[in-house]
Parts: C-alpha cells; sequence; structure tokens
C-alpha cells in the first residue's frame, strides 16, 4: 500500500485537495503539521487524511526508543517549509515542503517514498 505525505497547508486547502485528486491510486493521507488556516479552519478531503498537531515532538516517544522500544525506520516532520533529508540516529528524517511544493509517496511496508513536486 502507498501512503501519501504532506506538510505545511497552513489553509491551503485548494493546494491539498489538487495533490490528492492528482493520485487516485493512495487511499490514505498524512499531514505531519501545520494543517489549519489562519483562522482555525480544518479542511474536509475526499480521502482519509490524518494529521498531526504542528510544531510539537513528542517526548514520551523519544524516551520510549531510548529505552529499548522498536525503533522507527522512517520520521517525518513539517515546519521547516522545505524538502530535506538526514539521517539522526539511525534513522532517515524526511522534512516535507509546503503543500504547494511537494508531497511523499511512501510504501507502507517498506518506509521508501518518493517525492513528488507539485
Amino acid at each position: 500500500m502507498i501512503i501519501g505525505a504532506v506538510a505545511d497547508i497552513h489553509g491551503n486547502f485548494d493546494a491539498l485537495a489538487c495533490a490528492l485528486g492528482r493520485h487516485p491510486e493512495v487511499p490514505l493521507w498524512i499531514c505531519v503539521g501545520d494543517l489549519a488556516s489562519r483562522t482555525g479552519e480544518y479542511p474536509e478531503p475526499e480521502k482519509p487524511l490524518h494529521w498531526i498537531k504542528g510544531n510539537n515532538e513528542d517526548f514520551d516517544r523519544i524516551a520510549e526508543w531510548q529505552s529499548g522500544a522498536p525503533q522507527p525506520r522512517l520520521h517525518l516532520c513539517g515546519h521547516h517549509h522545505r524538502f530535506s533529508e538526514t539521517v539522526r540516529e539511525g534513522v532517515r528524517s524526511v522534512c516535507i515542503d509546503r503543500i504547494n511544493r511537494s508531497c511523499l509517496l511512501i510504501d507502507a511496508g517498506t518506509m521508501e517514498y518518493r517525492k513528488i513536486d507539485q
């Protein structure tokens, strides 16, 4: 299964709809932060979209990883408003562009991804 990933929508729901519409084969999407508009509105997308509150880290989860819990295979983030790839503590870390620039399609089995420029 392929999973779509977007970030930093900041209320640009037209760009979100366009990204989802260009990839009808993707059944599920995630947004790694900053989904709402400045007025607090949220989209009503045609496909399932799961999202994470922007600009927060889950420090409890980081503590679990350090205590020997299963290690993540891919870390996704937004907030930087540009695409970047790094490795942190052995885990691939990908910062996703703003929604009007690109999105990711992720293979749920392998965690390999493909960047799609908008």
